[in-house]
């Protein structure tokens, strides 16, 4: 088995980026090291501590008031949480509100605890259908819980649901735009637009998925058909109007918060640690999803045939854009799910190779700062383009005439 060239450099490529993941973050003079405990400092991490920012956004909102005013959050935010000593502030577009503000007419505690229960439920609804895209459910009973067993390994599960974040509603939208895209009725008008609809769930963080967004776009002009493109925008507009009836100016005061934007972060994303290198200059940090679109679009354009992604190709298309994404965390990294599944059932080198990062990639003592777990996407990225290639589709030849 070790003779296998593929199960070698999967190994080689998962041991490289793990030791030298751990070599950084126990360098004691590491400068990514100071940030990161300087941020540690800073900011207090109770649990679910995100949902704090979700519940007093969408509570301002139901008030008339701005929902993205730094001190109307805090002073909301101090009551919840007393040892706050600045503001959780919201950066997520408006079109979350319509997810957030039935948890807003409950009280905290009851909401908190619902909003828990619902990211439970979001997960396993996802886990379900992507085991049914990817025919685990009809695979051999140890195969099946050899890999939910491996499942139990994937950070970004557990991080989404410790810190409550909203990542998993945007895997339940990629999960079902996957879906209607491997659909039996996948040629229907009806599927492509249902596949949109879904992937509008992603807009609460769009910057995630850019690549995605990208190659649809591509698909879309040269197939002449933006039912996707389409479905994507309905659902946006659909997401965008029970905040613009209750305030019509939300979008206005978003933008103006944003001007304002969160440029001191530091995530796990390669445009995040060149910001580190140099960080008097802040736009930095947009140059490489910038230069990834613009290189992604134009290959894609360049290919000859017409064509339609299929939904490993996107999937795959997901690790890069995590990992060249001016901002993106370790529990958005959960988007990542339909191609572990992809890769665990793919081959036992794929098992092994994916289970490998699991156990030595992540923080599990505490101790690596959370930017420089950007080498995560990119080797599980690096993994899914060398098992694709070899053990199923070839990356080059996703690009599939029409049906």
């Amino acid at each position: 088995m070790l003779r296998n060239p593929l199960l070698l450099l999967c190994l080689t490529t998962s041991l490289f980026s793990s030791i030298l993941l751990g070599a950084i973050s126990w360098m004691p003079e590491s400068p990514l090291v100071e940030l990161a405990q300087a941020a540690e400092e800073s900011v207090p991490t109770p649990l679910f501590i995100d949902f704090v920012q979700y519940w007093s956004s969408a509570r301002l909102l139901l008030e008339g008031s701005n929902p993205y005013d730094p001190a109307a959050l805090f002073a909301m935010q101090k009551v919840l949480i007393p040892s706050l000593d600045g503001p959780i502030l919201q950066w997520t577009p408006p079109t979350v509100f319509l997810l957030t503000v039935p948890f807003a007419l409950l009280p905290f505690e009851i909401a908190q605890k619902a909003w828990v229960a619902a990211l439970v439920a979001t997960l396993a609804f996802s886990l379900l259908w992507l085991m049914r895209l990817t025919s685990l459910l009809s695979a051999a009973r140890l195969t099946r819980w050899r890999i939910l067993g491996a499942l139990l390994l994937f950070f970004p599960l557990w991080e989404s649901l410790r810190f409550g974040q909203i990542s998993p509603f945007l895997l339940l939208g990629f999960t079902l735009f996957l879906v209607n895209r491997d659909s039996p009725s996948k040629s229907s008008p009806y599927s492509e637009l249902k596949a949109g609809i879904a992937l509008s769930l992603t807009s609460f963080k769009p910057h995630l998925l850019f690549l995605v967004y990208a190659a649809l776009l591509v698909e879309a002009l040269r197939m002449r058909s933006l039912r996707p493109i389409a479905g994507l925008a309905i659902g946006t507009l659909l997401l965008s109007a029970l905040p613009m009836l209750i305030n019509g100016a939300v979008w206005a005061q978003y933008i103006e918060a944003y001007r304002a934007w969160p440029s001191y972060f530091q995530t796990p994303t390669l445009g995040s640690w060149i910001q580190s290198v140099f960080p008097s200059v802040p736009t930095v940090r947009l140059v490489p999803s910038l230069l990834a679109a613009v290189v992604v679009g134009v290959w894609l354009w360049s290919k000859t045939t017409v064509p339609r992604y299929n939904w490993h190709f996107l999937a795959s298309l997901t690790c890069f854009s995590l990992w060249l994404s001016p901002y993106g965390w370790s529990f958005d990294h959960v988007l990542m799910l339909p191609i572990v599944l992809l890769l665990l059932r793919a081959s036992t080198t794929g098992f092994w190779g994916v289970l490998l990062i699991h156990v030595l990639a992540f923080p599990w003592s505490g101790k690596t700062p959370m930017e420089n777990l950007m080498w995560y996407p990119a080797t599980l990225g690096l993994l899914s383009v060398i098992c694709l290639s070899r053990r199923m589709d070839r990356i080059s030849e996703t690009l599939t005439k029409p049906e």
